[in-house]
């Protein structure tokens, strides 16, 4: 994300406040070519003008309004309007030790909010490794969460404990804790998803993850956590599905989703 600072003594402030920005090139002493995606759409190349200014309401230095030009289209013939209607939402529940725990939302297209709807959406369940890693507004090749989306499952992506991104503190409560601050996140962040969205169902879940570590990665030794979690789900008739596709060594294998609308099964496909 690009920052500014218009004088000493401030602190620095994002130039634009949505999505990410994964790359920044000057181009004039005014303008900036900008690489930015999102959790739904692939990265395009955008104009920022720093000398356009569209309100003289507020602090400059804290709420700048500044013009963002798309330039590029590049994946959109391939997506062909499938990501279309999806959309994003943040989630804050309270977690572990009282510290508020934020979820990214995605919802998908044509999602019904209505009470007669109660209970029919499969819900995709995104648990990210790291440990001191996040989920981002970012759009992903390797668990790209809009997919599910996109076939009509309703997504709930955690950062529990040890996320980065909400102070040095939370990010540093997961050293020697891996087992219970987060859990407690993830449960607390599961079910506050139930109560807020009644129309997705708690029977018809697939849970993903990454592995915790990179230690863990190589030898497997973390495919408990999934099932730990699944194990306190214990509400009822379940269908639900843990994927685990990191436990295959990266080096040798690539990685496609085939997803299949059947109960909120979910199957992964390993090329």
């Amino acid at each position: 994300m690009p920052y500014h600072l218009t004088h000493a003594g401030h602190l620095p402030t994002p130039l634009i406040f949505e999505h990410s920005t994964g790359s920044i090139t000057p181009l004039t002493s005014d303008t900036l070519l900008l690489s930015i995606s999102s959790l739904i759409s692939p990265t395009d190349e955008y104009i920022l003008d720093l000398s356009h200014k569209t309100s003289d309401v507020g602090d400059d230095d804290k709420n700048p309004d500044r013009s963002l030009h798309q330039l590029t289209s590049w994946s959109a013939d391939h997506i062909d309007g499938r990501m279309d209607g999806l959309v994003i939402e943040e989630l804050w529940t309270t977690g572990a030790d009282e510290w508020d725990v934020m979820s990214w939302v995605i919802k998908p297209a044509g999602f019904d909010s209505s009470v007669d709807k109660a209970a029919t959406y499969p819900l995709a369940f995104f648990v990210h490794g790291g440990p001191q890693g996040a989920h981002q507004d970012i759009w992903s090749t390797r668990w790209n969460s809009a997919l599910f989306a996109a076939q009509g499952y309703f997504v709930v992506a955690v950062n529990p404990t040890g996320s980065t991104g909400y102070g040095q503190e939370f990010c540093d409560k997961i050293k020697e804790n891996w087992g219970g601050a987060p859990y407690k996140d993830l449960l607390a962040s599961f079910f506050a998803a139930l109560d807020k969205y009644p129309q997705v169902s708690e029977h018809a879940v697939a849970s993903d993850h990454s592995l915790i570590s990179d230690r863990q990665r190589e030898d497997c030794d973390a495919r408990w956590k999934l099932r730990w979690f699944h194990g306190q789900l214990d509400s009822g008739p379940q269908r639900r599905v843990p994927l685990q596709g990191d436990c295959l060594p990266r080096r040798y294998f690539r990685y496609d989703y085939i997803v299949l609308r059947d109960g909120g099964v979910l199957s992964l496909c390993v090329v």
